[in-house]
């Protein structure tokens, strides 16, 4: 019985089982650090703009510059789409799977321009996604 236990010691020893442990924990603490979102401590409001330097004209300027830029994602994703399809037509697999992917990070950016345009027309930060739907659903609604 205490040789069993000696070489069971010697076995952790042996395969390093505490530092395999100590490894796993520190690989473990850098990946949600590396994969955590860091958040503001202090939640800005709409009225809070005139103290960092952005007046109306500042505003309508970055409103116009988002909604470009929301537009060109689209294009671009709109494009990049077209030629995944070639791609597919011309029976590159893989190629057209790295086209699609690339279509999909083009529509992430212009769902992100378009979310910050809506925050600034609602004269509201911190929207959720389900306002920002909302608020497409309700728009659409209007013009008809």
């Amino acid at each position: 019985m205490f040789k069993k236990k000696q070489r069971l010691k010697r076995m952790k020893k042996l395969l390093m089982v505490d530092l395999l442990k100590l490894q796993s924990k520190v690989i473990i603490s850098l990946a949600k650090n590396l994969f955590s979102v860091p958040t503001s401590k202090t939640n800005i409001c709409y009225d809070d703009l005139k103290s960092l330097d952005i007046d109306d004209d500042r505003l309508m300027l970055i409103t116009k510059k988002l909604r470009l830029i929301y537009k060109g994602c689209l294009l671009v994703a709109v494009v990049i789409f077209m030629y995944c399809l070639w791609l597919l037509w011309s029976k590159l697999y893989w190629l057209s799977l790295l086209a699609f992917a690339a279509t999909i990070l083009s529509l992430a950016q212009a769902f992100k321009h378009h979310f910050w345009l809506y925050q600034i027309k609602q004269k509201r930060f911190g929207c959720s996604f389900k306002d920002w739907l909302l608020g497409l659903i309700h728009q659409r609604e209007k013009k008809e």
